[in-house]
Formats: C-alpha cells, structure tokens, sequence
C-alpha cells in the first residue's frame, strides 16, 4: 500500500460511573484513504455489545462509510468526522444513521488532551437519538494509538430517555 491508505483496528470499553458495569464494547477495522493533508475518507465494520434499558446486553454490526475534515493552527489539532451508519439489530429493526463528530487535541505534550462532541441521526426517524460529549487523553507511539477518557451521553428510544456517565478507553492499531 502507498501512504495514502492506512489499515486500522479498534477495541473499545465502557464502564457506567454510577455503578461500574460494563456498558458498552466494540471492535472495529477499516480501512481510511487521504485525498488530501486535511480530508479523509474511510470505510469500516463495527460490532458492539452494549446494555439497552432493560439492563440486557445486546449486539449491533455496523457498516460504516465516512469522511474526515481536519486541520492543525498552532498546538491545536481539530476534526470534523461525518459518518454515515447501517445498523442492524438482532432485536428491533435495523436502519441508517448519520453521525457526526468535532474534536479537538492539544499537541504539544505527549500525553495530549482531547474534548469531542457527536451527535447521532436516525435517518428513518429524523430526530437526533444520542448525544455523547467526552474529554480525556490520548497517547501515540508508532502504529498504537491508545485514549482514556470519561464520557457523557444522552440517548432517547421514543419516549424513554437514557442518561450516562462512562469511562473508558481506546486501542487502536493503525498500519
């Protein structure tokens, strides 16, 4: 491959803050290819586990198809990710998604500093069904690339609606 493509591979986990229960986990490989130095576009599948209301784990694949907009002023590193989601369910309907996502990174140490927002789009069903804000740190070393961080998320199903508060992390193998 030339050094426009890259090949990665993500693994990550959530644990709820109020009771320390797992909540959330996925795994997930791709591929991502740079048009230019700022944008990316990239294809990927994603399986999650995750706990629903009920206190039930449950598991969604996803494909995903999505683009990168990004541009470094000074110690700042900033990204717009747009990303559009196929979600099937073993347990109700499956359906397209939009999502997108803005971060920002602090550079100038290795430990660095990350703040982002998402917000998740039923396509079918227009209406924003999850927001998550999270902040944590985030450290590279050659192709591992690893965050910890805590999490806030919002999700509403119909008339229920889910607060959460999470930890987690991220490992990433990038090629």
């Amino acid at each position: 491959m030339n050094n426009n493509w890259q090949v990665f591979f993500k693994q990550r986990n959530n644990v709820n803050w109020d009771n320390f229960k797992k909540e959330m986990n996925f795994a997930e490989a791709g591929i991502l290819y740079d048009i230019s130095e700022m944008v990316n576009l990239g294809l990927s599948y994603k399986q999650l586990y995750f706990r629903n209301n009920d206190s039930l784990f449950y598991v969604e694949n996803r494909i995903q198809l999505g683009g990168l907009i990004s541009k470094t002023y000074s110690d700042l590193y900033f990204s717009f990710r747009n990303r559009l989601d196929y979600r099937q369910f073993y347990v109700k309907d499956s359906y397209f998604s939009y999502n997108n996502k803005f971060s920002v990174q602090y550079l100038r140490f290795p430990l660095q500093p990350i703040i982002s927002e998402e917000l998740f789009y039923n396509i079918e069903k227009p209406n924003v069904d999850t927001f998550r804000l999270t902040a944590g740190l985030y450290y590279k070393i050659k192709f591992l690339r690893i965050e910890l961080y805590y999490g806030y998320q919002v999700s509403s199903s119909g008339e229920l609606t889910k607060h959460c508060h999470a930890i987690g992390n991220t490992i990433s193998f990038e090629f």
